[in-house]
């Protein structure tokens, strides 16, 4: 599941950058990726954030519909980001 959120993000990608597309698929095709990510109720993914300085700091990223979310850094840094809906 998560190899196929993540193709649909990149197919995301490069529809809203193919200039070829006319803006009617566009709109017809980020219709169906909003409907996709709407209907997912849980996720858990691996995510990697880049600093501006170049450093790199990687973690788990956890997603519980509705309204909860969580980022989990690996070690050493012992900092996570929780939403909980409230």
């Amino acid at each position: 599941m998560r190899y196929r959120f993540f193709a649909i993000v990149i197919s995301f990608f490069l529809i809203l950058t193919n200039t070829t597309v006319a803006k009617a698929d566009k709109a017809s095709d980020i219709k169906k990726i909003e409907a996709y990510l709407q209907q997912l109720k849980t996720m858990k993914a691996r995510f990697v954030q880049i600093a501006p300085d170049g450093s790199k700091t990687s973690g788990i990223f956890y997603l519980q519909r509705p309204g909860k979310m969580r980022f989990e850094y690996d070690s050493p840094v012992e900092d996570f980001i929780v939403a909980d809906g409230k």
